[in-house]
């Protein structure tokens, strides 16, 4: 059994992952979100942007001196807002946001992949790393905090397979359209998300399995590195 290590393991889609990954592995989830362990799932209650407090934890998870296999990235949040604004608290409100959209994608992915990279670098161990990017790094109207987030994790998982391939690590991104997902329906207000089927090419809307085949499939290729792989069926083309 392998060990999976997934931040944001509890989220809309974060949790299925796990349960699929759960039925032949051993899956670690760190998430702010405390939930009760099952069968092949260990949960971690933790501040993500906490060196000290993500270290500790990982070092529990590796105490029996087995690396982590595979990391999955999945943490995140999305927050909608403009740049014009006239009312200078929600300026203030909008910039304080954007730092911590930043923090909470960019930041916390570099955080985990670099302990447990190191970690594994040590005991000369071998992983796959798995980052979440979305199809709004291609840039879209109200999220400059997403969209940035998201374009720099791109650039992070290119720079880490250059950087780490040479060595064995394997570090891909999946990039999602839109997947109906609750979390996706809370950003989106009920008008325009009547109109993205619009949008996409194959004029449906994703579903988990479909992230959830990627993954697999990225697990299993041995020769793919550096690969932003768009899940979004024809959006961005």
């Amino acid at each position: 059994m392998k060990k999976i290590l997934i931040t944001g393991g509890n989220g809309s889609i974060g949790k299925p992952i796990a349960i699929h990954l759960s039925k032949k592995n051993k899956v670690f989830i760190l998430d702010k979100v405390k939930k009760k362990n099952e069968k092949n799932i260990y949960n971690f209650q933790v501040d993500l942007s906490n060196f000290n407090s993500v270290k500790k934890i990982l070092n529990k998870i590796t105490a029996d001196k087995k690396q982590i296999d595979i990391v999955i990235n999945c943490v995140g949040n999305i927050n909608n807002f403009s740049f014009i604004n006239l009312n200078e608290k929600m300026l203030i409100k909008n910039y304080l946001n954007f730092k911590k959209v930043i923090q909470d994608h960019l930041f916390t992915t570099y955080l985990i992949n670099m302990l447990v990279i190191n970690q594994n670098f040590i005991n000369r161990k071998k992983c796959i790393i798995i980052n979440f990017s979305s199809i709004s790094s291609q840039g879209n109207p109200g999220q400059s905090a997403y969209s940035s987030a998201k374009g720099a994790i791109n650039s992070l998982t290119k720079t880490m397979s250059k950087e780490l391939g040479p060595l064995g690590f394997k570090t891909n991104c999946i990039s999602p359209g839109f997947i109906k997902t609750q979390s996706t329906k809370k950003s989106l207000n009920n008008n325009y998300w009547e109109k993205v089927k619009d949008k996409i090419s194959l004029q449906k809307l994703g579903k988990e399995k479909d992230i959830i085949q990627t993954i697999d499939f990225i697990i299993k290729n041995d020769y793919l590195n550096g690969s932003i792989i768009k899940v979004d069926g024809g959006t961005i083309i």
